[in-house]
């Protein structure tokens, strides 16, 4: 009997040849964690960092009557001890983002391969880029972490869809989802993706999942539709005075729709202080906006469909850097050399992202499509739909409304690179 084409060796031939299972590697891994876990409570100095927000986050509701999700809050209802909780990312930022490395890892038909990946993923998981966000008290953290996890249980998943793993990869993408409104966004999308697969693969694991993301989507409405939120107020007000700034037809489109007090939003010269800026008690311009802001904002990227589709790649350089250093004290733990060469300078990131793109697109046509090109694929547009989520509805603190995006953007280039060249080096039938 014939062996299987290469595309499907990692789980039958990989696992069995290197016997995972067996205690020495397990003790190996564990020690692996240990000094993992060790090394992000290092880079994060024992400092816990509040943001003006923080407090909001204390705040646990299930059915939208909070300001967030419900995933963080209820992480933070262990403790309000600001070290403890960062002691707490720490551990969970090591979890996810070593499962994220073993699971990219075993992918691998080649051993050399799959070893370097596995270490490129650890090392990018202590880049300030990443282990950055684990000192401030925000979901910034725990949305790149469990953002990590949803990437490994896919992988997994794809690679054999049982029941016990579709568990785990519903488990992490409810988490990862409540964590954040712009990752509520993409639920519908992912949705739709997975019922397309569903239904060419007859698979019916995959089919009880996308029910159950259906259910998933119509939890976060209350979230995503509430339009009196202080967050949502602010960021229509974001887009109308700071963007309308920078792009004037868009303000010019505003006022002819019957936007009110435009002189005053013209007066500000693209600059909104913050949340309690004087124009932020406007109730006339508030109302209006809240009625009216996004089907004239539709209007206005219907009649300029390029600005809608390009404009979350063009300003993507401004959107992935480094936390603010006024919010945070990250001591290195990876030497600059090493990490420039696992993350790469911030002006690089959109042609990493294109790069990633094209690699899949390349190993696909060369050697046809298999689930590991196929993710890659679906974790490109994924991270295309957070970018143009968050540019077209903020602005202001698009570095962090971005951090879940800045991080998968980074992970791509070095995955899709090692699957690439694991397919290419591997013959079509292994002998």
């Amino acid at each position: 009997m014939s062996d299987p084409p290469a595309s499907h060796l990692p789980v039958k031939y990989y696992l069995q040849d290197r016997d995972i299972g067996t205690r020495p590697t397990r003790i190996v891994r564990g020690v692996i964690l240990v000094i993992y876990l060790t090394a992000h409570l290092v880079a994060a100095a024992g400092k816990a960092y509040r943001t003006p927000d923080t407090d909001s986050y204390f705040h646990l509701s299930f059915v939208g009557h909070s300001m967030r999700g419900w995933t963080v809050p209820l992480l933070y209802a262990i403790s309000h001890n600001g070290t403890e909780l960062v002691v707490v990312q720490c551990v969970i930022a090591s979890i996810c983002w070593a499962a994220l490395a073993w699971q990219v890892a075993i992918g691998c038909y080649h051993r050399w391969v799959g070893y370097s990946v596995g270490a490129g993923v650890l090392v990018l998981g202590l880049t300030e880029q990443i282990a950055g966000w684990n000192s401030i008290l925000g979901s910034e953290s725990l949305s790149i972490s469990l953002a990590a996890a949803v990437i490994a249980a896919s992988i997994a998943l794809l690679q054999a869809p049982t029941t016990p793993r579709a568990i785990v990869w519903l488990t992490t993408f409810t988490l990862w989802i409540f964590t954040r409104q712009l990752n509520m966004t993409v639920c519908v999308f992912i949705l739709l993706a997975l019922f397309a697969i569903s239904i060419t693969s007859r698979n019916r694991v995959l089919l009880g999942m996308s029910g159950i993301l259906v259910l998933l989507t119509a939890w976060t409405l209350p979230y995503v539709t509430n339009s009196r939120s202080p967050i949502a107020e602010y960021n229509r007000m974001q887009v109308v005075v700071e963007r309308g700034y920078r792009h004037p037809a868009l303000l010019d489109y505003f006022e002819a729709s019957g936007m009110p007090d435009s002189t005053q939003v013209r007066s500000l010269h693209g600059y909104l202080a913050s949340s309690s800026a004087p124009i932020m008690r406007d109730k006339t311009l508030r109302d209006w906006l809240r009625l009216h802001f996004l089907g004239t904002y539709l209007g206005f990227c219907r009649s300029h469909p390029w600005w809608f589709l390009t404009g979350p790649i063009a300003d993507v350089e401004s959107r992935l850097l480094s936390p603010n250093n006024n919010l945070h004290r990250y001591r290195p733990v990876v030497p600059t050399p090493v990490a420039n060469l696992v993350s790469g300078p911030e002006k690089y990131t959109a042609v990493e992202f294109v790069l990633a793109g094209i690699m899949v697109a390349v190993s696909g046509i060369r050697r046809g499509p298999d689930s590991r090109m196929l993710l890659a694929g679906a974790v490109v547009t994924t991270v295309y739909l957070l970018l143009m989520a968050g540019w077209h509805l903020s602005v202001k603190n698009s570095i962090r409304v971005n951090s879940t995006a800045a991080a998968a953007v980074r992970i791509l280039p070095i995955i899709v690179a090692a699957w690439s060249l694991d397919r290419l080096l591997t013959p079509a039938k292994v002998k």
